[in-house]
Order: structure tokens, then sequence, then C-alpha cells
């Protein structure tokens, strides 16, 4: 009689009597098999005495025996293959969950950075893993991964000073990977941050913001202070350490190399002025950048004796987001009698609330035409911003020149809006 069993059975067969149900069937385990699996050695079924892992044991080899009982007793051996078959209770793993790297900025697109690489220890599509980035801190696309290995590299070449003040200077990136198991629900995923602190690369040169033009009176001593020139530098660290020179030799005026104040070294000759000085301003970058512009000492008479200006006080106002370069207020003087003269205008003040500022606003030495030399942003002052200019004119026709100041007030002048009830609804009323 032949007995067949389905799947987990063993099948047995002995034709020399009809009653197999009196057969033992005996299991025969290996060490690696003991305690995993048991018979049943009457019905021949193969039970699981404990859960069985893939990813630890993918298939199993048992030897299964049949023997009768009969005398003298005959026994025969099967073997038996269980494979077990995979399924998706594994997520990716990410040796490491949060990665702090450092790099330059301004790297090429396609630099590699960093390796975010997960595991799966599934098999098949459940251990497939898919990388991509959920998002990047500040919201910028300065970062790319490549879905297969987890190689990030750059996308955006990174700008140090463009980052918001608040990042101080660090990106986060968050990369996720997940399995391709199917269906879509049954998916698995993981996380790992990567940080990036953004090194400065001296990129961008110092500038100079103070005033092109200052004064002294003709008795001014030695170590009297004229004026401060002010630079500033975006980047960071070496990179905006400022040394100031005068490019210009021979003059009566000396600059301390790191405040950048202007004080008299010598005898002043008013038959000179103005002075014409050529300053420079170097950071400690390496290579190191600098940049220089043309200062004007205007030596003013103990009274004023030089042009007068057409008005006691001029006025301008200028409208947030105005571009540069655009004209605000003329100043204008001469000689009350008709004297003949060569008029230079000059600023050499330009102050918010008593306290000097930068250079804003520039001056046409020939006609006297004040305009925007920056662009200037309402919300970028703490409080509503109105600046003072002063304003010297210079007869260099005359030896020594004569000059006179005068001062020149520019509130910022706001686009205002209200609302108003309208027989149609409500009307918005703009006004400059």
């Amino acid at each position: 009689m032949c007995r067949t069993r389905g799947s987990g059975d063993v099948s047995i067969c002995d034709r020399r009597r009809p009653r197999p149900e009196q057969f033992d069937i005996i299991l025969y385990r290996s060490g690696e098999h003991r305690g995993v699996f048991r018979m049943d050695s009457d019905s021949g079924d193969l039970y699981l005495a404990k859960l069985l892992d893939h990813e630890t044991k993918a298939e199993y080899h048992l030897n299964v025996s049949a023997q009768d009982s009969g005398s003298p007793t005959l026994t025969s051996f099967a073997s038996v293959v269980v494979r077990v078959r995979d399924c998706n209770d594994n997520a990716p793993t990410f040796s490491q969950v949060n990665i702090v790297k450092e790099i330059e900025e301004g790297l090429v697109p396609g630099t590699e950075v960093a390796t975010v690489l997960a595991q799966d220890f599934d098999s098949g599509i459940n251990g497939r893993v898919s990388h991509s980035i959920l998002s990047q801190r500040p919201d910028f696309d300065f970062f790319q991964i490549n879905e297969a290995t987890g190689v990030i590299s750059i996308q955006t070449p990174i700008d140090l000073e463009s980052l918001p003040e608040s990042s101080e200077g660090v990106v986060t990136v968050i990369v996720q990977a997940i399995d391709q198991a199917l269906p879509v629900s049954s998916r698995q995923t993981a996380t790992a941050s990567v940080t990036f602190s953004i090194r400065d690369v001296n990129d961008n040169p110092p500038e100079i913001v103070s005033q092109s033009a200052a004064a002294v009176s003709p008795g001014a001593s030695e170590g009297t202070q004229v004026t401060t020139v002010v630079a500033t530098d975006i980047d960071s660290g070496d990179n905006a350490d400022l040394r100031y020179s005068l490019m210009t030799s021979q003059v009566p005026f000396s600059i301390h190399p790191t405040s950048g104040v202007l004080t008299v070294s010598g005898r002043l000759d008013s038959s000179l002025s103005p002075y014409s000085l050529v300053v420079r301003v170097q950071d400690g970058g390496s290579p190191p950048l600098s940049s220089q512009s043309t200062l004007s000492v205007i030596v003013t008479e103990a009274q004023s004796t030089g042009p007068e200006f057409s008005q006691d006080l001029y006025s301008g106002q200028i409208q947030e987001g105005q571009p540069t370069g655009s004209p605000i207020v003329t100043v204008s003087a001469s000689y009350s009698n008709g004297q003949a003269a060569v008029v230079r205008y000059y600023i050499t003040s330009i102050a918010m609330g008593g306290v000097q500022t930068r250079n804003y606003f520039s001056i046409d030495a020939s006609s006297g035409i004040i305009s925007t030399s920056l662009h200037i942003d309402r919300e970028s002052f703490a409080q509503e911003p109105n600046f003072a200019l002063t304003v010297t004119a210079a007869d260099v026709g005359s030896v020594p020149s004569k000059t006179r100041s005068v001062q020149v007030s520019k509130p910022l002048l706001l686009l205002s809006m209200k609302i108003s009830n309208h027989e149609n609804g409500y009307k918005l009323h703009f006004a400059l």
C-alpha cells in the first residue's frame, strides 16, 4: 500500500503490509536542525518547532526514515528539502544615522562629498534599496544623491555668504532609504542625517564703504584724526581680517593698518587742497584679495569763505527699491558777487541717527547731483531710516581753495497703502 501526503508530509510505501499506520517515522536531525522541526511519527506530518528566519538560514536539508514493525524490521530513507521563502521583515539600516562633514564652498557640480549607503538584509526586491533626499535645510537644492550607491554630490555650487545668517554656515541633508517590496504599502524605510559644515573660501574682495571725502582744518596738528576708512568683507575668519594702507606717497597723512583711522602726519598745505589719497584695503586670505578707492581730503578754512549754497538746507526723498544711481537732489554753490569759481562738490559725512553709516550716496563732483550708490532696503534697518549728509563745496580754482558746507536731509519715503469701504467692496489707495 502506498500513501502520499501533501506539502509538509512524507510519503510512505510498503507493499508487504496493508497497515502503514503502524510504521514509525523518525526524523534524523543534524545539530543545526535540532529544535527547528518536529515530525508526527504516525502521520508523517512535518511541523515547525520554532519560527524560521530567511536571513539566518534560507534552506534546510533533512533526512527522514520510515521503519515498519515487522520482524525483521525494515527501514527506508528519504531526503526532505525545506526552503524558507523571504518576507519583507527587515527595514533598511544605515551604518551611521548622524554624519558630519566639512566641505568648501564653491565646489563644482558633480563633486562627490559623502556616501550614505543603507543595507537591507532581506533578499530580492525586499532587499533592494533606493536612496533619495527628503529635505535640505536651508531650503536650497545644493545636493543630489545617487539612488543606487548613496553617493551625495554637489548639484548647485554653495556660496557661504548667500546662506541665511541663522544657518551658521551649516546645511543639513535628510536622506531616506526605502526597499522595493511589493505591494508598495509593505515597503519599509529608514532615514539618516548628513550635516555639512561649509568652510569659507576667500572668494570676495573687501569693499570700502565709508565716504570718499573728508575735511580737516589747516592748522590741524600731527595726530589729529581726519576720518575713519571703513571696509567690509563678507568672507569670514582670516579671509575677512583687513589691513589698510595708503598707496599715495609724500602726503601729510597716515592710516592705521587695522582700525583704518586716518590722521595728520605732517604740515598741511592749503594750496594742495583737496589732497587725493589712494587707500588700499587687503584681507588676510590665501591668496589675499584687495581693493582700493580714492579719498579726497579738503583743507577747510577757519571761516567759510567759499562759494555759497543756494539753500541753507537741502532735502530729498527716496523710495524703497529705487535703482542704484537714481538722482535724489542737486546742490549748487556760487559766489554771490558773481566771482568766477571752479566748484567741486564732496560728501564729507553720511549719518543716520547721529551715527556715521556706510556710503549709501554719491555726488557728481562737477554738477552736485546726489544719487544713490547702494540698494536701500527698508527692512534692513532697525528703525525708520533718515539720512543726514554733509556736502562741502570747494573752489579749487583759488589758492588756497575756499570751502563751504551745507546739510542735506534724506528721509526714506515708503509706499503706503490703506483700505477703505467702497460701494463695490474695498478700494486700495496708494500714496508716495
